[in-house]
């Protein structure tokens, strides 16, 4: 199928649906990860304004150290920090037709709608994350990586709920 098609059948919605539940469910039985306790006090500017902190790191790497099988996602990637490797491409495609359904289905609103709602806080997106983390994506690339996990989600929690595939119908 082509990105540009816009069905999800039946048969993939249900295929996806058994595929992530079980590499999620062989995931809760691997070991855990260490727990760890990070306190980040709250830091002001000397003008008195908020000091802004990044929000999503990157696993340290003496953390990372022969636990990699923890860190590093199996099943898709979420954000620019393992986007674009190859195991995630069949996931890509599909995340691609769900933002396809979700734009077809919105009231007179394109793509480009979405992702220039995005690139206005595209500075602001890029600084949550590790520094030069997505400096390999231009503004365009990392608006509609965002715009797409963020349809890839909303599809996945009423995935979740939702055993009548209702959520097909809402995004058409």
């Amino acid at each position: 199928m082509s990105m540009a098609d816009h069905s999800v059948s039946d048969e993939d919605y249900n295929s996806t649906k058994q595929e992530f539940h079980s590499v999620a469910n062989e995931e809760r039985k691997e070991a855990s990860p260490p727990e760890v306790s990070i306190q980040i006090p709250s830091a002001k500017t000397s003008t008195g304004s908020q000091v802004h902190w990044r929000r999503i790191y990157k696993v340290p790497p003496p953390l990372r150290a022969n636990m990699e099988h923890v860190y590093d996602p199996v099943v898709l990637s979420l954000g620019p920090y393992h986007h674009g490797r190859p195991q995630f491409r069949q996931v890509e495609e599909f995340k691609a037709k769900i933002l396809n359904r979700f734009v077809s289905g919105s009231a007179a609103k394109d793509k480009s709608f979405f992702c220039n709602k995005i690139l206005e806080r595209i500075d602001e997106i890029r600084s949550y994350y590790e520094e030069g983390s997505t400096n390999e994506f231009n503004d365009e690339a990392l608006a509609e990586m965002i715009l797409s996990d963020a349809c890839f989600i909303l599809y996945y929690m009423e995935m979740e709920e939702d055993d009548n595939n209702t959520i097909l119908l809402a995004c058409q």
